[in-house]
């Protein structure tokens, strides 16, 4: 085996002149055809993909599409005929002397263009755009054409389908509107015809039913009282002839004992106060009005002394029943 090798290497010493040379001519015309090529430039641009700003829990889309799937909507409207010939015409892609036919312009232009998406799990979703020309500002310009189509597209699909979820909502604000009047409108006629019987009122009720059986207890003291007096007033007057010991001169009616009490109360005011206060005009109304009233009652006979005690008894006992 080392002898085959020995040989090997003495053959390629005896004609290593002949591989310099192959080499040589290689070398020599892949540098020529390198120099005599025009030369190629790429530019691309790197696109962010951005999740919606609409929650599906606001609004869920009736039809989902997927940030790949919508660039790739994007690449084929961008890639039409007439939107490849208008930019090749706008930036000066191919010169004159080149003389293509518009065909061969679209399908270089679609060559020369390159779309690629990377995305993962939880992981942004990144869209590149790379175009091959042989200058390297008309392969910049032509990228920016592509991205400024691309975002032209991006807008019009998100503006549509906001004016889309727009006229939802209005659609929806509008029915639940409705909705929400109707609903009202009985929850009222409900308030209307149950409004003795709901519990907005219950806290109202139960206070004014507190205050009426506190007023009912005060007046059932009042008459028990009232009618107590009123015993022991007939049990004196049955014992001893008379109302009792203790002023039995007083023999005026409650009208007469009342103006009494007023003209007081005047005198003591105007002691304070002079003639054009008002409560010194009040009080004069009042003694004036009560004045006319009690020489409007009948007369009171006082005949013998059981008569008079006897009157008296009553005009006491008719004063408590009044009250």
């Amino acid at each position: 085996m080392n002898s085959d090798l020995r040989f090997y290497i003495s053959v390629f010493l005896r004609r290593i002149h002949i591989f310099f040379l192959v080499a040589l001519t290689i070398t020599a015309a892949a540098v020529t055809l390198s120099l005599r090529l025009p030369a190629y430039y790429t530019a691309d641009a790197l696109l962010l993909i951005e999740a919606p700003q609409i929650p599906d829990e606001l609004a869920a889309s009736t039809v989902r599409t997927n940030p790949t799937e919508q660039l790739e909507i994007i690449e084929q409207r961008l890639l039409t005929r007439a939107n490849l010939l208008d930019i090749a015409n706008e930036h000066d892609v191919y010169d004159a002397e080149d003389r293509l036919l518009p065909d061969e312009i679209v399908e270089d232009m679609r060559a020369a263009t390159t779309f690629t998406a990377r995305s993962g799990r939880n992981r942004a979703t990144l869209f590149t755009v790379q175009f091959e020309a042989r200058e390297a500002s008309t392969s910049a310009a032509v990228v920016n054409a592509y991205i400024n189509r691309v975002l032209s597209e991006n807008i019009e699909l998100r503006t549509e389908r906001a004016e889309d979820t727009m006229n939802f909502f209005d659609q929806e604000v509008e029915r639940l509107g409705e909705d929400l009047a109707r609903q009202s409108q009985r929850i009222l006629e409900f308030k209307n015809a149950n409004i003795g019987a709901l519990p907005e009122s219950l806290d109202y009720r139960l206070e004014r039913q507190t205050a009426l059986r506190e007023r009912i207890a005060q007046n059932q003291r009042e008459i028990e009282g009232l009618g107590q007096q009123r015993e022991r007033l007939i049990l004196i007057f049955n014992a001893t002839g008379g109302v009792g010991q203790a002023q039995p001169e007083d023999t005026r009616r409650p009208e007469e004992r009342e103006l009494a009490a007023l003209q007081n109360e005047l005198e003591t005011a105007l002691s304070i106060y002079s003639e054009q206060n008002p409560r010194v005009r009040v009080l004069r109304s009042r003694v004036a009005a009560l004045e006319e009233k009690v020489s409007q009652l009948p007369e009171v006979i006082a005949s013998g002394g059981g008569d008079n005690r006897s009157t008296l008894l009553d005009i006491q006992l008719q004063e408590i029943d009044s009250r």
